[in-house]
């Protein structure tokens, strides 16, 4: 394991790099879901999401650090007395640090968090035009799930 990475839950302390990583993460969603917008707005509302998120304990940041850098994010939400799932909201790295293991070792941390408050499950979605992101998941043994729903919208 690389000795310069730390993964840390985050706190309200990292919430300027906090809301960079996740306007980052933000425009490369954007590159796969054209209903990911950014706008003049976006900063802000991303900033407003994370501070209320980082209140919820239902909720929990992780952050990675290469040599005290905040380089990738996770972000956990765990539905303990629903389901015993635990929800994968967003992984990212920046760019120039993947294939680093960076990523691996969020999910391993994440893994860690949820098989320790005893849950049985971890989901994430992925796009579908991001092959890279289901490879990486199929490579930690992650697998498609068939399920009886579907998504349905309404446009207001």
């Amino acid at each position: 394991m690389n000795k310069m990475i730390t993964i840390k839950i985050a706190t309200k302390k990292d919430l300027k790099e906090l809301i960079r990583l996740r306007f980052l993460a933000h425009q490369y969603s954007a590159k796969f879901d054209k209903e990911v917008v950014i706008t003049d707005n976006t900063q802000g509302e991303l900033t407003k999401l994370v501070e209320k998120e980082l209140e919820d304990p239902r909720i929990i940041y992780f952050l990675a650090c290469k040599n005290n850098h905040a380089v990738g994010i996770a972000i956990l939400s765990i539905s303990e007395e629903i389901d015993q799932t635990a929800f994968l909201g967003e992984l990212f790295v920046e760019e120039k640090y993947r294939n680093q293991k960076i990523g691996t070792q969020l999910i391993k941390e994440t893994i860690r968090i949820v098989r320790k408050r005893g849950l049985k499950v971890l989901r994430v979605t992925v796009a579908k035009k991001n092959k890279k992101a289901q490879l990486f998941y199929s490579k930690l043994k992650f697998h498609p799930k068939e399920r009886n729903y579907i998504l349905l919208e309404k446009k207001l």
